[in-house]
Parts: C-alpha cells; sequence; structure tokens
C-alpha cells in the first residue's frame, strides 16, 4: 500500500503564474505538480483523454497502470494522485485556472471548484480531518488580458470553414471572433474569480510580488502549503523539477529561465480600447488586491 501523500492545490485566472508556480514547487525533492488535471478530465474527447493520461504518466515517471475508463472528477484526481504515490512521490501540487466567466459553458468549472473544496476542504476555517492547503495566485488584470490575447492568437486563425471542422472534431473549441472578444472574456473571468475568492478562507499572492521577490514569498508559500522551501525550488538548472499537464507551454516544456522582475507586464499590447473594457470590467475588484488600473 503506497503511503498517503500530501496534496496541495493552486488556483488563480489563466494566465496568472499559477504553471510557474506549479513548476516552481516541483522543484522540492519529491514533489509532483499536476497541472490543470480536471481541465484535461472535462474538454478532451475520450480518446484525446487517454492520451493525455498516459503522456502524463510518462513524462512524471508514474508506474504503468491501467487508465480508468469514463472516472468522475473526484475518481480521476485519486487514481493520479494514487499514481503518483507509487511513482515515489512525497507531495503533490495539483493547480488549476479558475474558469467562471467564460461565455463558453464547457469550460467554466465555477461548479467543479465547489465539489473540489468539499472533497478536499481548505485548511483556514476548516474542522475537516484531512483539509487540504490552497493558496491562489493573482496577477495584474492588463497583463492577464495582453497574455489571454497571446495565448489565443492561434484560435483566432480557426474561423469560417477552418474553425468549422476544428470544432465537428473538438465541439468545446471556443469560436473567437476577435481579439476584443478575448479581452472581454478574460477581463468578466478576472472579476468572476475575485468574486469566487472572497468566498473563500485561503490566502492570496500576487505573481508580481512572487517575481520581484522569488525567495521571500517562495517561503511564505510553501509554508502555507505546508511544504518546506529548498534552495533548489528557484535554481533555473534544476533538471528534478517534474511539473505534468496543461498551461504554459514555455514553462512546461521551455528551457528553465530564472524568475526576476523582467517577467513583469502591464499589458503594453492592449490598445486604448481594450484597456478601457478591462478597467471598466475589473476596476472595482482589482483594487481587492491593491491593482491600480489608471
Amino acid at each position: 500500500m503506497t503511503p498517503p501523500l500530501h496534496t496541495a492545490i493552486v488556483i488563480g485566472p489563466p494566465r496568472s503564474g499559477t504553471t510557474l508556480l506549479g513548476s516552481l514547487l516541483s522543484g522540492k525533492t519529491g514533489v509532483v505538480a499536476l497541472s490543470e488535471p480536471l481541465l484535461a478530465h472535462a474538454i478532451f474527447p475520450p480518446g484525446r483523454y487517454k492520451k493525455f493520461l498516459r503522456r502524463i504518466s510518462r513524462e512524471a515517471g508514474f508506474p504503468p497502470a491501467q487508465t480508468p475508463a469514463n472516472p468522475t472528477e473526484a475518481e480521476f484526481l485519486h487514481w493520479i494522485l494514487d499514481r503518483a504515490a507509487a511513482g515515489g512521490a512525497s507531495a503533490a501540487v495539483v493547480k488549476e485556472t479558475y474558469r467562471g466567466g467564460m461565455p463558453w459553458p464547457a469550460w467554466n468549472n465555477a461548479d467543479q471548484l465547489d465539489r473540489l473544496l468539499r472533497v478536499h476542504p481548505p485548511i483556514a476555517g476548516s474542522t475537516a480531518q484531512q483539509a487540504t492547503p490552497w493558496i491562489a495566485i493573482v496577477r495584474h488584470p492588463y497583463a492577464v488580458a495582453a497574455s489571454t490575447i497571446r495565448l489565443c492568437g492561434p484560435l483566432l486563425k480557426w474561423v469560417g470553414w477552418g474553425g468549422f471542422c476544428w470544432r465537428l472534431f473538438w465541439p468545446v473549441l471556443p469560436a473567437l471572433r476577435g481579439p476584443d472578444e478575448v479581452v472581454a472574456a478574460a477581463a468578466r473571468n478576472w472579476t468572476a474569480f475575485v468574486r469566487w475568492k472572497e468566498r473563500q478562507a485561503f490566502p492570496v499572492y500576487r505573481y508580481e510580488d512572487l517575481v520581484e521577490s522569488p525567495a521571500a514569498v517562495l517561503k511564505k508559500i510553501t509554508a502555507d502549503l505546508g511544504l518546506a522551501f529548498e534552495d533548489a525550488m528557484l535554481d533555473a538548472r534544476n533538471g528534478k523539477r517534474c511539473v505534468v499537464g496543461l498551461g504554459d507551454n514555455e514553462v512546461l516544456h521551455g528551457r528553465p529561465r530564472a524568475v526576476d522582475r523582467a517577467a513583469l507586464a502591464r499589458g503594453g499590447d492592449l490598445t486604448d480600447r481594450q484597456r478601457a473594457m478591462v478597467k471598466g470590467e475589473c476596476a472595482a475588484a482589482a483594487a481587492t488586491f491593491g491593482y491600480d488600473l489608471g
């Protein structure tokens, strides 16, 4: 029987540094970071989903095991955590993104996260015997909007018959009409996350603080997640990182880079119209985390 696995959960809006944080945490000996496994469970067709499970099992070095057929999200998460423990991990960081303001219903997961909160209640304010440490990370909404445009660039080209054919194969693929629609969706989702987070008791960290003072902030984060800090977490040459799944492709598969304030951005690529859209949607919520959208 495999020993119990210490599990921690990281949540934040898309393009807020959740994958980066998962990667940093996986630099600790014995920690595996599972990046958006529940998103994969929700959006992949069955064949693609099984390939996803096999790929992350191979990349993480999990021992061979039959992949579950049509599991519930709770069964799926239990399976993947069990595989991590069987592979020798002492802790797992499950990283998900919040999607509650999207105009594409299949991508929204607020109800899914609420169910996850019931299965893995946060330590703060919980009397559950197996409470789970949660933290959230946020990023300036201008930077989130600009980064989302860059992420969705390929999707903006999938219009007309090309996009129609892609969506026949993968029905949940959103049909995007232009960058302004992407910005509007990112802004609505950012505000929806803030409102959702107001109902939760776990701590929030800002991406900007993490990249400006990585050692100091990461020490606080690891303490909140019940993990011991190791200098190797911040070593870009650390080849022992184990972060698998969906997320920022540059972080998952690119060359490791040192974390510093050069990674900061404030949405300089946005047009005046797009900045006005984000400000109108997010200004009040942004003040909650000390962001000025002036």
